[in-house]
């Protein structure tokens, strides 16, 4: 091993590092599908209406979609947001 200046070993030290990296962003993203295979998005006017819960679920997908439209006034927008917060499932604390 020949003698190397401190600047030049840095360098190389942190290449190996930057390659390293690499290789182990590239290992993982090949084993591990990404986001956009899992999840396919499908146009709200096309999900199939088979029962109350997705019939909810569309309707308050058609609010939100009025809202970021500007279909709704301030004060139309918050009681809206009261009813939607009505149904959301309350998780537990993981204390």
């Amino acid at each position: 091993m020949e003698f190397q200046p401190e600047a030049q070993a840095q360098t190389q030290t942190q290449t190996q590092t930057q390659e390293q990296s690499q290789e182990q962003e590239q290992e993982q993203s090949q084993s591990q599908p990404q986001p956009q295979e899992l999840q396919q998005e499908i146009p709200i006017n096309k999900i199939p209406v088979t029962d109350q819960n997705i019939a909810l679920q569309l309707l308050v997908a058609f609010v939100q979609l009025g809202h970021r439209r500007g279909a709704y006034n301030i004060e139309e927008t918050a009681k809206i947001h009261e009813c939607v917060e009505m149904f959301k499932v309350q998780e537990p604390n993981k204390e």
